[in-house]
């Protein structure tokens, strides 16, 4: 059914609006991390504002790279009565054997703490055979700080796993915001500055940008179609 394709075409990141990507220097900097990890088997936290292009970048790699795996943290734990050790157990045996794998975490400090203590027996069953990349806001720092500071059971083991240092991630500049608006068709100046301007107060939230610069480019379509009536 239409239903279902629109279900799997969300599943491996395809989406049917076209959006046209911008090589920004956080775009860059996350895809060299995840060639990185993946080459190289690293475990990197990656951390960056929400809204700077993280969870993208992230699918655009998966999509052009083979055995690279993409878990949404903030899904949660299965409720179907599916035993979450058991589900690990066999995708870890299932990924030791593939040719250089890599697992990407986003959105993991949302994890809870039994869940993310998993990560420690992913990294001991996996260490040498995948890549392991994390993804998520400066929360994580503050979480970290405090797991360490009151002893919090696997805390140390994590920051020691992931090299006791986050990977932070460049800040969207206006130059980002002006290309992003030339690739997606937006080139009016002055609908630029609209967008720059709206931009600069959502902290250049790129999620943002996206819907200030459609609803611009359907506001221009608009006026063109009454401009043709009359």
């Amino acid at each position: 059914s239409d239903d279902m394709f629109v279900r799997i075409a969300t599943q491996i990141g395809f989406s049917f609006e076209h959006w046209a990507l911008h090589e920004s220097e956080t775009f860059k900097d996350i895809t060299f991390v995840l060639a990185d990890a993946q080459l190289y088997k690293n475990v990197t936290w990656v951390v960056g504002d929400a809204g700077c292009g993280k969870t993208t970048a992230a699918i655009d790699y998966r999509k052009k790279h083979r055995n690279v795996f993409y878990i949404l943290c903030s899904v949660g734990a299965p409720t179907d009565g599916t035993n979450l050790r058991d589900m690990l157990e066999y995708a870890i045996s299932m990924i030791a054997f593939l040719n250089n794998p890599l697992l990407i975490f986003d959105e993991g400090d949302k994890l809870t703490d039994s869940v993310f203590n998993y990560f420690i027996s992913i990294y001991n069953r996996l260490e040498g055979h995948s890549g392991i990349v994390f993804f998520s806001t400066d929360y994580i720092k503050r979480r970290m700080e405090n797991g360490l500071r009151y002893n919090k059971k696997g805390y140390k083991e994590i920051n020691s796993r992931i090299g006791r240092r986050f990977f932070d991630l460049t800040a969207t500049t206006r130059n980002d915001i002006f290309a992003i608006c030339r690739a997606n068709g937006l080139t009016d100046e002055t609908e630029i500055k609209k967008v720059l301007k709206d931009a600069e107060a959502s902290e250049n939230d790129l999620r943002r940008v996206k819907r200030f610069v459609h609803s611009r480019k359907r506001r221009i379509d608009e006026l063109k179609r009454k401009g043709e009536a009359e």
